[in-house]
């Protein structure tokens, strides 16, 4: 048995979480030793004891509340101050479900469950006709990992259930012998009422007789026995017997139910019970399996999930539970981590122990092709490098050339083949400061050195004995001074990939700069992508060579659909003449270029498309349709780079050529004028957008009628202007005018009605015409429902301005009714991408909680916390402050609304709605697509 302390943290690997007193006092009853540290990080609120069962050191978390939402909270913090942790029990009562199990057998009071996975029944839509619970792969919360699943399996074979059915009665009677009040209280009261047999007086109070289905809370809080429960509703009775124990404790291995509030309902339990097969329900799981560590639950049952619940069984069930872990312990063996710590090293030789640590984004392409000279120079430095293990001097090698021309791709296949080479292969991200800081902490996390700094990361890398491999990829930024992310160490060799062209920023040992791919490479990767046969390459290969030399054999090119698409023609029709081969090849560059600008590859599509240009120039004249596209390409192209100035200039000459010789109906030129009016609202140029709309608005209101399609969306465009402007009235007077000939036009409902009239709806809210909006919003989400999915952006955008006027109009049940709506009906990104959102929802659960609907309040911020979740990393601080701060309403519903808004608002950074702008420009937030149709 252990029983001197662990010197630190990083020595814990498991740990039983507890959500009730009760349950934590049997776990610590259960443990060998008890240590008084408990080794919490600066900053970790959480409550532990740190103890030991058997050889193996074990913390126990003590949970301030129960619920989903605590428990999530209590294991992210719980990962910060032991980063080591690769299991997480938990433990204590739970409410069994009545009747024979999968494996057929039957459940009672006092038996131990083993969670073999987890249901979130809470988790769903709810309809007028009811609660459906999500069921698709992507939105349930998965299996253990296949190390818990083998021992799970292991366990349910009879020799070995029967063992742990032993060591748990042995454990019990241990315990019991120190804690006589955690005694059995006999199977007499082990009984099932029928489901719809309630637990509530039949007689003598008005509460209880007012409907079938009401209960006071006295009879709530009272025995069966002492209210008298009908024993003729009995449906299932055991065997009696007494003494400390059962005759049998049985194990029953399932998936089990978890939400965030307590079933009462045996009517309910039963429907719950004919999906998935769940054999218990509970509180705490769902917001610990999330969690990336292992995660089982084992617990004991107290009740039946019914209105008949009491707490006789609890104390015993307790114990049970407590018992169970440590008997399953004697089975598990921790992973065997190795944490960074000084330890002897060889001298003189290759480092011989294998890859222990591997923190690689992504696999390499299988298309991958060529570079093998690059691959073998790199090899033999990094193998130069660890021939002498230990090292004595740094080892940068630094890898340059465009975007897209092979260098990740590069590291990923180095990594790869010198996995086992390395004690630690890790992948850095410095494509900016805050990914880098997030790469870096993580890192020093995994090494068990959890910090919170680069310098505290670097100093971690520094001091590890054993040779590992560093990558920093995408270190392109003129502006940023990489060096202070090189380690300063001599044990490890750090890869470098960067787009910069002065390779002294780099401060490298050595450098390579990758070109376009050889030829036979270029071809090969070409008729890969483009799976062609091998037996038709060779008659094709000209053709090839052709394509892979106009894009200048850049990978990344060659590999477009464009590019493909052009090589699989020429296969198909045989084609082999030359200028119509030319003609598609400058056609194939524009559109690779298009396709880099898409990619976020702004300054590659700008080198290209200047190529275009130029070739355009030379044979169709500076005045014609194609170089007129490709300046606007062009001014593209500097917009995504932010050259705004370049831009405006390119696209307003476009502009003014394409009026003086395109008729007002052309649609490119349509699309022209929309880019161009975005890009105004876009980079905060309101007024100049205002000129052109108001120029273009009254050209189109001469030529067309008012029901011109062109017409209606620019006027759209322009009373959004002028509501972006201040302009209210104005904004007002041109969106009536287009919701009033939208709505003539009949028909089938269209979103562009409903998109004008939610336009409008902005006006009337920013005038403080609260009426007009509640109004038109309500036409707008009447109709929206019919034509438009749940989850579309404008509908949901549309649901939270609805909620955000109900508020205004003190119609607080119906503006959380819109909330609760969308958090129930769509993916994470309708709460997460808007600061102005999360702070509505905040200002919404305050109104309930300020009329008494607490409850309510709290299940809404719940919801919000856990959407939130699913797209935040579990080592988020944002996360973590969220999460404690639900958890701190929880625990104390007698705040202030206002304490309550600025406890929340200050951990996760989010302005109320009331406090005006987001810090994001609202003209780019709300940037609308309909040139698109045009271009």
């Amino acid at each position: 048995m252990l029983t001197s302390p662990p010197i630190d943290s990083g020595a814990f690997r498991t740990a039983i979480l507890c959500a009730l007193p009760l349950e934590a006092d049997a776990v610590l009853s259960v443990l060998d030793h008890v240590y008084p540290d408990s080794h919490a990080a600066p900053g970790d609120d959480n409550s532990y004891t740190c103890g030991v069962v058997g050889a193996q050191p074990v913390v126990l978390v003590h949970m301030p509340n129960i619920g989903t939402v605590t428990a999530a909270s209590v294991t992210a913090k719980l990962n910060f101050s032991y980063p080591n942790i690769d299991l997480i029990i938990v433990a204590g009562v739970c409410g069994g479900i009545p009747g024979r199990t999968a494996e057929g057998r039957e459940v009672f009071f006092g038996d131990l469950v083993v969670s073999t996975s987890v249901i979130q029944y809470d988790y769903g839509r709810r309809y007028p006709a009811g609660f459906e619970r999500r069921t698709a792969v992507e939105d349930t919360l998965g299996r253990p990992n296949t190390r818990l699943r083998g021992l799970l399996n292991k366990l349910r074979t009879p020799l070995l259930r029967e063992a742990w059915q032993n060591d748990l009665v042995t454990e019990l009677t241990t315990l019991q012998a120190k804690a006589a009040h955690m005694c059995y209280p006999g199977s007499a009261k082990d009984v099932l009422f029928e489901p719809s047999y309630l637990h509530k007086h039949h007689n003598a109070c008005s509460i209880c007789v007012a409907s079938t289905e009401t209960i006071c809370p006295t009879a709530l809080d009272t025995t069966c026995d002492v209210l008298g429960c009908d024993r003729q509703a009995i449906v299932r009775e055991r065997t009696h017997d007494a003494g400390p124990a059962p005759r049998q404790l049985r194990i029953h291995f399932g998936p089990i139910g978890s939400s965030n509030a307590v079933m009462k309902s045996g009517h309910d339990r039963d429907i719950l019970a004919k999906d998935g097969g769940i054999i218990a329900l509970e509180m705490e799981g769902a917001g610990v399996w999330a969690n990336p560590t292992s995660c089982i639950i084992i617990k004991a049952v107290c009740d039946y999930a019914d209105s008949h619940k009491n707490k006789e069984w609890q104390t015993f069930s307790a114990a049970v539970a407590a018992s169970g872990p440590k008997a399953f312990l004697k089975h598990w063996r921790p992973e065997d981590k190795i944490t960074n710590q000084v330890s002897t090293r060889a001298t003189g030789r290759q480092y011989l122990g294998g890859n222990k640590h591997w923190k690689i984004p992504r696999p390499a392409n299988p298309l991958f092709t060529g570079r093998d000279d690059t691959l073998r120079s790199i090899l033999s430095i990094l193998s130069e490098q660890l021939h002498d293990y230990p090292c004595s001097t740094p080892c940068r090698i630094v890898i340059t050339g465009m975007s897209g021309i092979g260098k990740s791709e590069i590291c990923l296949h180095i990594a790869n083949k010198m996995r086992q080479d390395f004690w630690g292969v890790f992948w850095v991200d410095v494509s900016s400061k805050n990914r880098a800081e997030a790469a870096f902490i993580a890192l020093s996390k995994q090494l068990g050195r959890p910090c919170s700094s680069v310098e505290q990361a670097l100093l971690t890398l520094d001091n590890v004995a054993q040779p590992w491999l560093l990558i920093l990829d995408n270190a392109d930024d003129v502006q940023q001074e990489y060096q202070i992310y090189f380690p300063t160490g001599s044990n490890g060799c750090t890869l470098i990939s960067s787009r910069l062209v002065d390779k002294s920023r780099l401060a490298g040992t050595d450098y390579i700069s990758l070109d376009g791919l050889h030829d036979e490479s270029g071809i090969d990767l070409l008729f890969k992508s483009a799976n062609i046969d091998p037996d038709r390459r060779q008659d094709n290969r000209s053709d090839a060579y052709a394509i892979c030399q106009m894009l200048g054999q850049h990978p990344l090119a060659i590999i477009q659909a464009e590019a493909i698409r052009l090589l699989e023609q020429v296969v198909t029709e045989q084609s082999r003449a030359r200028v119509e081969m030319d003609s598609e090849l400058l056609d194939a560059q524009f559109h690779l270029a298009r396709a880099f600008l898409e990619n976020g590859q702004a300054a590659e599509a700008l080198s290209l498309h200047q190529q275009v240009l130029k070739m355009k120039q030379m044979t169709t004249g500076s005045s014609s349709d194609s170089v007129l596209e490709s300046q606007r390409e062009l001014g593209s192209c500097h917009l995504a780079m932010g050259n705004t100035q370049q831009a405006f200039s390119l696209l307003e000459e476009v502009l003014q050529t394409w009026t003086r010789t395109k008729d007002s109906s052309d649609r490119t030129l349509q699309g022209l004028q929309i880019q161009t009016i975005d890009a105004y609202l876009t980079h905060d140029r309101v007024p100049s957008a205002l000129r052109l709309f108001e120029r273009y608005v009254n050209v189109l209101q001469q030529e067309h009628k008012d029901n011109d399609r062109q017409l209606l969306i620019l006027q759209h465009k322009l009373g959004k202007a002028y509501r972006l402007d201040g302009q209210y009235k104005q904004g007002s007077r041109v969106l009536t005018h287009v919701v009033s000939v939208l709505a003539r036009e009949g028909g089938k409902p269209h979103h562009r009605l409903f998109d004008a009239q939610h336009e409008l709806a902005k006006c009337h809210m920013a005038r403080g015409h609260i009426a007009k909006a509640v109004e038109l919003l309500e036409k707008v989400r009447r109709g929206q429902r019919k034509i438009m999915d749940e989850i579309d952006a404008r509908r949901v955008d549309a649901t939270f301005d609805l909620a955000k006027v109900y508020l205004e109009s003190k119609r607080i049940s119906d503006a959380a009714r819109m909330i609760e709506d969308v958090l129930f009906l769509q993916d994470i990104n309708a709460i997460d991408d808007s600061a102005e959102r999360r702070g509505l929802v905040v200002d919404i659960s305050n109104a309930l909680a300020a009329r008494g609907q607490r409850g309510r309040a709290t299940d809404m911020l719940g919801r919000c916390v856990t959407l939130w979740q699913r797209s935040t990393t579990s080592d988020s601080k944002k996360l973590v402050d969220m999460q404690q701060a639900l958890s701190n309403y929880q625990q104390s519903l007698e705040r202030s609304r206002d304490e309550f808004t600025d406890l929340l608002q200050n951990a996760v950074s989010l302005p109320s709605h009331r406090q005006g702008a987001s810090d994001t420009n609202p003209a780019a937030d709300e940037k609308e697509e309909e040139y698109s149709d045009y271009a």
